[in-house]
C-alpha cells in the first residue's frame, strides 16, 4: 500500500482539449482558451476579458512521459499557467510505447513527428511563428528541429532539464562570450 494523498492522478482534471493533429500514435491538443466572462454583481453587468498572445506554445513531454505532466492538478498546471497568461498552448503526445515501435528512431521524431506537430500548430493558430518549449529530451527535440530545419518560424526555445553541454557546442560558447562582452 502506497499514500496517494495529495498525488495526481492521470488525466483527472485535465484542463479541456481539442485534437489537432492524429498521426499514428502522434497526437496534437490545443488547450482550450478561456473565453471571456461576463457576470451580475448587483445591478451592474461587469466583463472580464482575458488578453490573447499572438505566438502559441507547443510543449514536448520527455520521452516515455505522458503529456499530462504538464498539467498536473488545476493548481499544479503549466499549460493551464500560459492559458491563463493569455497564451495559445499546444501540448504534444508521443503515445505510450509498445512492441511496435522498435522500429522507432530520433530521427523519426526530429525529421517526421515534430515538424508535423509545428505545421498543425501554425495551421490551427493562424500564427505566423510560435515558441517550442520542451523538458528534457522533448528540450533536445526543440532544439534539433531547429537546428535540423532552420525553421524561422520558430520564434523561441524554452528548454527545461534538457541534457545539453554547452561547454562542448562551440556555438553556444561564441554566443555566450558575446553576450557577457555586452554586460
Amino acid at each position: 500500500v502506497y499514500v496517494t494523498e495529495g498525488a495526481a492522478r492521470p488525466g483527472r482534471n485535465a484542463a479541456a482539449r481539442d485534437v489537432v493533429l492524429s498521426h499514428g500514435k502522434l497526437e496534437v491538443s490545443r488547450i482550450r482558451a478561456i473565453r471571456d466572462v461576463t457576470y451580475e454583481l448587483g445591478p451592474d453587468v461587469h466583463t472580464v476579458s482575458f488578453a490573447r498572445r499572438p505566438t502559441p506554445i507547443l510543449l514536448i513531454p520527455p520521452l516515455m512521459a505522458r503529456p499530462y505532466v504538464y498539467d498536473l492538478r488545476p493548481e499544479h498546471s503549466m499549460v493551464r499557467t500560459l492559458r491563463n497568461a493569455g497564451f495559445d498552448v499546444f501540448v504534444v503526445d508521443f503515445g505510450v510505447p509498445g512492441r511496435e515501435d522498435e522500429e522507432v528512431r530520433l530521427d523519426d521524431y526530429v525529421l517526421d513527428w515534430v515538424p508535423r506537430a509545428v505545421d498543425a500548430v501554425l495551421s490551427a493558430s493562424g500564427a505566423s511563428g510560435l515558441t517550442l518549449g520542451g523538458n528534457c529530451m522533448g528540450g533536445i527535440f526543440c532544439l534539433t528541429h531547429v537546428g535540423t530545419h532552420r525553421d524561422e518560424r520558430v520564434r523561441n526555445i524554452v528548454t527545461i532539464g534538457a541534457p545539453v553541454n554547452f561547454r562542448k557546442m562551440r556555438a553556444a560558447q561564441r554566443v555566450r562570450r558575446g553576450q557577457e562582452a555586452h554586460v
